[in-house]
Formats: C-alpha cells, sequence, structure tokens
C-alpha cells in the first residue's frame, strides 16, 4: 500500500476519534485536526480506506459524506484566498452551527519544562467536525487558511499547504508538488514550441500564396 492510503486512514482515524462516544482518547493540536480533514477533502471516496473494516464506521462515514462535500467545496472557497466579505455568510453560518455541537477539552504535556496543549474536540458527528475546522480556516486570526492553497495544475485541483521556498524567496503556492511543477512548465513549454511552430507554418503560407 502506498503512503496516500496510509495518511488518509491517519486522517479518518484522527476524525472519528473526535466523535462523542468513541472509547480512543487521542488529543490533537489544531493543526493535526485540520490537517486531517484537508486529507479527507482531498479524497472523493474512501471506499475501502477506513481505518478498519466496520458496519459502524462504515455507516458514520457515510452519513459524514453530505458534510464532507460542504467542506470540500468551502476549504477551496477560503483557499482561493478571495474577498472574505463576499459570499460566506451562508458558509459561516452553516458552519457556526455544526460547530456548537464540539467541546473542546483541553490536554496538557510538559516534556522538560515545555508544555504542549492539545485538545479533544468532542464532537456529535463529523459534521461538527468538519464545521468547526471550517471556522478554524476563516478565522482571520489563525495563520492555517491564509496557507492552503489549490493545485494549478489541470486535472489536480489539490488542497495543500503553501511550501517553504529553499532559496528563501515567496513560498510555493502554484502547485502541491515539485513533480506537478515540472509537469505544469512541460505543458506550458510545449504550448509555446506548438505556437511557434504554427506561427512559422502560417507565414510560409502566406509567403507562398504572395509569390
Amino acid at each position: 500500500m502506498n503512503s496516500q492510503p496510509r495518511e488518509l486512514q491517519r486522517a479518518i482515524a484522527a476524525l472519528l476519534e473526535q466523535v462523542q462516544g468513541r472509547h480512543v482518547y487521542r488529543p490533537l493540536t489544531e493543526e493535526q485536526l485540520v490537517s486531517s480533514a484537508i486529507e479527507l477533502a482531498n479524497h472523493p471516496t474512501v471506499v475501502g480506506l477506513l481505518p478498519m473494516q466496520s458496519e459502524e464506521l462504515e455507516q458514520a462515514m457515510a452519513d459524514a459524506m453530505p458534510a464532507l462535500e460542504r467542506f470540500r467545496a468551502d476549504a477551496r472557497v477560503r483557499a482561493t484566498h478571495a474577498d472574505l466579505t463576499d459570499d460566506t455568510d451562508e458558509i459561516m453560518e452553516r458552519a457556526t452551527r455544526a460547530a456548537s455541537r464540539v467541546v473542546l477539552v483541553p490536554h496538557y504535556t510538559v516534556d522538560r519544562g515545555v508544555p504542549t496543549v492539545t485538545h479533544r474536540y468532542v464532537a456529535e458527528d463529523l459534521d461538527a467536525v468538519l464545521g468547526y475546522v471550517t471556522l478554524l480556516l476563516f478565522d482571520r486570526d489563525r495563520d492555517c487558511g491564509n496557507r492552503l492553497c489549490i493545485c494549478k495544475l489541470e486535472g489536480c485541483g489539490r488542497l495543500f499547504w503553501e511550501r517553504r521556498n529553499p532559496s528563501g524567496g515567496p513560498p510555493a503556492r502554484l502547485f502541491c508538488s515539485v513533480e506537478h511543477m515540472q509537469q505544469a512548465n512541460g505543458a506550458q513549454n510545449a504550448e509555446r514550441v506548438r505556437k511557434h511552430r504554427e506561427k512559422k507554418r502560417r507565414a510560409k503560407r502566406v509567403g507562398k500564396s504572395t509569390k
């Protein structure tokens, strides 16, 4: 199994563990919670990829699919970095209503005198968890929404976090991976070559017609 299904399984597990009534207690940072939701949103289907197969999990994910579709659309709105005062009232009303069914239980650990604060997001269902994540993405005082991007490679459209530029320039925000950047550049180069050749062919035809 390649790494992508494993990452998806971990994301599903992390989100399901926040649903009220489950016996697993694994607190998450906000970044871990949001990243898990984005990973799930990047997959149109989770059939056969649940962390463990059971009727309960299958039903939980089936019930959550409409909420996941809404979250996927809302996250893409946020990733465009458009003026967030436009056309977001409906998103905020829906997300606030869902997130009201989440209770945050703080969890503290101290390692060598350095504290780490995480939370268990006790939610009624996955719809509530995704609503809360939507609010985090649209919160201007948090950085996660500002770092969310959409891959510009035709046919991809994956949500991803901006990547640090190793040369120290602006962060990479156009493509979700170096491979997709190279594919896009290759396609652009091929298109330029095609246009150049077409221009030369047209010039030859015009030259012949004037003789």
